[in-house]
């Protein structure tokens, strides 16, 4: 959703409606949707407790059959009392708690499958803090993929590491003429197409499709 990203703070009756219009289009797809928040999701106190009446806490757990979701926050939530007027368009690593929730999840060994899904690409460079903190943790540990939904530099990336699918696809706004103005980043951008991935799972194999739209 946009998030009322430029009203500071953010109107609720305006975030709220537009959950409502994104829920009914989601609702034809029949089949459950879980959520993770990014930057116009949750960028401050009203945004942030729109999105936890509605679909809940962070960080959260999804068992369905022998695959395992964990949902995960790149998104910086804000506490209770803190006014803070901040976007943080990039997102906040995960903190110590969420690390330790990947960990006991994980080693809850009753998955054959597990994915983990962010908002935001934070692997993209190879001295991020990623690759130190959170990556270690999901080696070993069934994990198949972990998705991202942001755009980085580009819409879609893929690699592998330690037999883990890195993997974002992103369906955005094209760049406005402030941004591809900016930079050679939104030009790129805006010369892609948006897409979104199909993961199929079948016993042990799991494949995945990139879809444009």
């Amino acid at each position: 959703i946009w998030g009322d990203y430029h009203n500071v703070p953010a109107d609720p009756t305006v975030v709220w409606w537009e959950w409502d219009v994104l829920d009914r289009e989601l609702a034809a797809i029949g089949a459950p949707i879980l959520r993770v928040p990014g930057n116009h999701e949750i960028t401050d106190l009203p945004t942030r407790d729109v999105f936890l009446r509605r679909y809940g806490a962070m960080p959260n757990a999804v068992r369905a059959n022998n695959v395992l979701f964990l949902l995960l926050s790149t998104a910086w939530i804000p506490a209770d009392g803190d006014s803070t007027e901040s976007r943080y368009v990039h997102g906040v690593p995960l903190d110590r708690a969420q690390l330790d929730f990947v960990s006991t999840e994980l080693d809850v060994d009753t998955h054959e499958h597990a994915f983990v899904v962010v908002h935001h690409v934070h692997w993209w460079k190879e001295d991020a803090i990623w690759w130190k903190t959170v990556h270690p943790r999901l080696v070993e540990k069934k994990v198949r993929a972990v998705i991202a939904g942001d755009y980085g530099p580009t819409k879609y990336s893929h690699r592998v590491v330690d037999g883990i699918t890195y993997v974002h696809a992103s369906i955005a706004v094209e760049p406005g003429d402030e941004m591809l103005r900016m930079n050679d980043e939104a030009r790129q951008l805006s010369q892609q197409l948006d897409c979104y991935l199909h993961f199929t799972v079948n016993g042990d194999d799991v494949q995945f499709d990139v879809r444009t739209v």
